[in-house]
């Protein structure tokens, strides 16, 4: 019985995820990144990591549901973030708004990977039921240079 309870608890927490994604309740949030400014619309349910290094910054957003949205700028950092030793075999590379986007699955989750001048913007671990929002919120980034 109190495995069954923990089970619906579990279903109704991701449902709560998914029905916010997909009802587009998103919040902007902009931030520096290098030499440039980004605006980025997120849903509200996530939590904010910012990592600092000599020669660069990290900033990730991280969802219940294990996915993840990666912004970067530095250097001395192996390109692509997502790499093939790591598994990451792109299956699809096209242009998007802000400069070259690379896509693929890795156990049976999405990810995409843009590369913009010196800025990285990625998702990862993303379901196929949320692809669709996490492409809107990449592809709906507003970048200002400074």
């Amino acid at each position: 019985m109190r495995i069954n309870l923990v089970y619906i608890l579990l279903i109704i927490d991701l449902l709560l995820l998914t029905t916010e994604l997909s009802a587009q309740s998103l919040k902007t949030d902009t931030v520096q990144v290098g030499e440039s400014r980004l605006s980025i619309n997120l849903p509200l349910r996530r939590k904010k990591n910012i990592t600092n290094y000599e020669e660069g910054i990290f900033i990730d957003y991280i969802f219940k549901n294990g996915a993840i949205i990666t912004l970067f700028s530095g250097s001395n950092q192996k390109l692509p973030l997502l790499d093939k030793e790591k598994g990451y075999f792109p299956t699809i590379k096209k242009e998007v708004k802000h400069g070259i986007s690379t896509m693929g699955m890795l156990d049976g989750k999405y990810w995409r990977e843009d590369s913009c001048d010196c800025i990285r913007i990625l998702y990862d671990n993303v379901g196929s039921e949320e692809r669709r929002i996490f492409d809107y919120i990449l592809d709906s980034i507003h970048i200002i240079k400074e």
